[in-house]
C-alpha cells in the first residue's frame, strides 16, 4: 500500500470485527496508516465466511458501526442470491432474493447515517464556537453509543437504543444552534 497509496482515491480494506478477534492492533495500524498518510476515502469489505452462517446483526449490521469507529467512509460485502439457485422453501417471486443479511446490512447503512449526522452536528457546534465542554460531552455520547453497540451483542435492543440516543443528541445540538448557543 505504501507504493500505490499516493495513487489511490479509495482504499477498500478487509474488516475484522472486534466480536471475532481479540487483537486487531495490526489491522488497526494498517487502516489508520493508509487513511492518514494517503488521505483516500477508506472503505471496508467483509469477507470472513461463510457469511450465511454468521449472525446477521453481528456480521452485516455491525460493519457500518465498525467502519464508523475506524473513521472509514463506506463498507460493503459481496453476495447476490438469484431465484433459480434458491434453496427449497425460499420464495421465487422476485428475481433477486432479499435476505436477513441484506436487511441487516441496510439497517447498518441507516445506522451509519445517524452516526454521520451526529458527527456533523458535533463538528458544526465546534465550528460555531460553542463551549468545548458541550462538544466534548456530545462526542463522548457518540463514542459511548458506538462502543455499546459493538460490545453488547447480548442486547438485541442496542441498535434502537443507540439510534434514540443519537437522535436526541442531534436534535439537542441543532436546537441549541437555533437559540444562539
Amino acid at each position: 500500500m505504501s507504493r500505490v497509496g499516493p495513487y489511490a482515491d479509495i482504499a477498500c480494506l478487509k474488516i475484522l470485527t472486534t466480536a471475532d478477534y481479540e487483537d486487531l492492533s495490526e489491522q488497526e495500524t494498517a487502516f489508520e496508516a493508509i487513511r492518514d498518510k494517503h488521505d483516500p476515502l477508506v472503505w471496508t469489505y467483509a469477507c470472513k465466511g461463510p457469511g450465511r452462517l454468521m449472525p446477521p446483526d453481528r456480521y452485516y449490521r455491525d460493519l457500518a458501526w465498525e467502519t464508523f469507529r475506524r473513521g472509514g467512509t463506506g463498507t460493503g460485502f459481496g453476495v447476490v442470491y438469484f431465484a433459480e439457485s434458491a434453496p427449497p422453501g425460499v420464495t421465487r417471486a422476485e428475481p433477486i432474493i432479499p435476505s436477513r443479511r441484506w436487511e441487516a446490512f441496510r439497517e447498518g447503512a441507516e445506522d451509519f447515517e445517524y452516526l454521520a449526522q451526529a458527527r456533523r452536528a458535533i463538528a458544526a457546534a465546534r465550528d460555531e464556537g460553542r463551549e468545548a465542554s458541550t462538544c466534548d460531552r456530545a462526542a463522548a455520547v457518540l463514542d459511548q453509543s458506538v462502543g455499546t453497540v459493538l460490545t453488547a451483542s447480548d442486547r438485541p435492543g442496542r441498535y434502537d437504543d443507540a439510534r434514540e440516543e443519537l437522535t436526541r443528541l442531534i436534535l439537542r445540538l441543532r436546537a441549541e444552534a437555533g437559540n444562539g448557543g
